[in-house]
């Protein structure tokens, strides 16, 4: 005959022990796609909706860097993140555009304290995609292999779409120009 025990954790009157919750992950945002950690004090998406644009702000976060394609029209989005108090940068750069002078531009305004802490974005992952492949080649001097590894984790997929692949198209033949 089955016995009826039971297991249960006794009750005390001791508190839980306390969490150190310093170096956890913050929640990730649900107000903005492909929201993803770059390095400390810098992340990547694609364009936040208005709940994203307020969690940028209330977790610290002090400017935007929009990439987006030459001529595209950017006012909305500048009003909408200097109404929330976070500096706006933004940095036009296509497949037919991309040069060493943009990728200069793109690796001196992630580095710059001033934007710290920082969130970058486009609309589809393709451009600053791109851009985050040649940062972590040019300036990190990851492996082809990683490079790919960390861009596709931030959005970059070469195969996924006519953009992606003729931004991956543009950033390899850039990449044998500048032989890194």
């Amino acid at each position: 005959m089955p016995s009826d025990t039971r297991s249960y954790t006794p009750q005390t009157q001791e508190p839980p022990p306390a969490r150190d919750d310093r170096n956890a992950s913050p929640a990730m945002p649900v107000d903005i796609p492909q929201f993803a950690m770059v390095k400390a004090n810098i992340a990547s998406g694609q364009e936040p909706f208005s709940g994203g644009v307020a969690w940028l702000k209330s977790h610290g976060y002090r400017a935007v860097l929009h990439i987006r394609a030459p001529g595209e029209d950017d006012s909305a989005a500048r009003r909408a993140y200097e109404q929330s108090g976070l500096r706006y940068v933004s940095l036009e750069v296509s497949p037919q555009t991309l040069s060493r002078a943009i990728v200069d531009q793109f690796n001196q305004l992630v580095a710059d304290a001033n934007n710290l802490p920082l969130f970058v974005y486009d609309k589809d992952g393709s451009l600053a995609g791109g851009l985050w492949y040649l940062y972590f080649r040019l300036v990190d001097r990851a492996t082809e292999e990683k490079a790919r590894t960390e861009a596709e984790r931030l959005g970059f997929r070469q195969e996924r779409s006519d953009a992606h692949l003729k931004m991956w198209l543009a950033v390899q033949n850039l990449l044998k120009d500048l032989k890194p």
